[in-house]
C-alpha cells in the first residue's frame, strides 16, 4: 500500500492508519519508510507488530519484490504450457545451442 497523506506529522500518520479496518491493519508485515521520526513513531503506535524497514528510497523495494513475484509466476505458468517431450518431437529440435557454438559451426569448425 501506498498512501499520500497531508503531511508527516505522527497524528496526520496514526490518524490514517487508524482509519482503516482493523483487520485489514493487521495485514501489515513490513513498513518501508525514511528516518522520519514521524513515520517512524507512528508505526511503532499503530502497527506495533509490523518490521519497520528504513530505505533510502521508500516503496522502491517493495516494487520491486511485487514484479519480481509477478515475473516468477509468468515463468511457471509458461513452463507448465510447454510441450512435454515426447510431444514435441525429436528432442534435438528444443536444444538450446550458444552463439559460440553456432559460430563454431558456421566456420566449419563443428560437426554438421
Amino acid at each position: 500500500m501506498l498512501a499520500v497523506l497531508a503531511d508527516r506529522q505522527k497524528e496526520t500518520v496514526v490518524a490514517f492508519l487508524c482509519s482503516m479496518p482493523e483487520a485489514l491493519r493487521r495485514t501489515i508485515e513490513r513498513a518501508g519508510m525514511d528516518m522520519d521520526e514521524g513515520f517512524v513513531s507512528a508505526m511503532e503506535a499503530a502497527v506495533p507488530w509490523a518490521e519497520i524497514v528504513i530505505e533510502r528510497c521508500p516503496g522502491a523495494r517493495a516494487y520491486r519484490d511485487g514484479a519480481d513475484t509477478g515475473r516468477k509466476q509468468e515463468l511457471q505458468r509458461r513452463t507448465r504450457a510447454l510441450p512435454t517431450v515426447e510431444s514435441a518431437g525429436h528432442p534435438r529440435d528444443h536444444v538450446a545451442v550458444s552463439p559460440a557454438a553456432c559460430g563454431a559451426r558456421a566456420a566449419g569448425g563443428g560437426a554438421a
